[in-house]
């Protein structure tokens, strides 16, 4: 689990959508020199590159996804195995929200304000979920 409390008042990290989706973070906040979104979208970018760098490693280690699509912050993985339903309803439970939306694809749709702690502790989690489901080795 662990990371921020999220709308619900439940600690959790949120790799699924919330608000309505990633556009919902920027919230038309003006800051950071002046930036409609105060930087939120370059952060979210390098967020994003973070994340796909550390799901790249897992999946080299695990061989339980086999493709990372997406840019800035919102992405989806597509599974070596038909576990994605399952392994969304273990992360939901350890407070993590990402949606199965296929048979084997997962997506991660974060608000922008997501940084690197919370990238790491979906990636963490992640990486014992899908050790728990069977996925066809690498």
């Amino acid at each position: 689990g662990g990371g921020w409390v999220g709308w619900g008042g439940r600690g959790g990290v949120l790799g699924g959508a919330c608000g309505g989706g990633v556009e919902g973070g920027a919230g038309g906040v003006v800051g950071g020199g002046g930036r409609a979104d105060g930087g939120r979208a370059e952060a979210a970018r390098g967020s994003g590159e973070c994340r796909r760098m550390r799901l790249a490693d897992l999946a080299a280690d695990t061989g339980a996804i086999r493709e990372i699509r997406g840019a800035g912050l919102m992405n989806a993985s597509q599974l070596a195995a038909p576990s994605a339903q399952a392994i969304a309803t273990g992360l939901l439970a350890d407070g993590i929200v990402v949606n199965a939306i296929g048979p084997d694809i997962l997506r991660m749709l974060p608000p922008l304000v997501c940084g690197k702690p919370e990238i790491d502790t979906l990636v963490d989690e992640l990486y014992v979920s899908l050790s728990r489901h069977p996925h066809g080795g690498a």
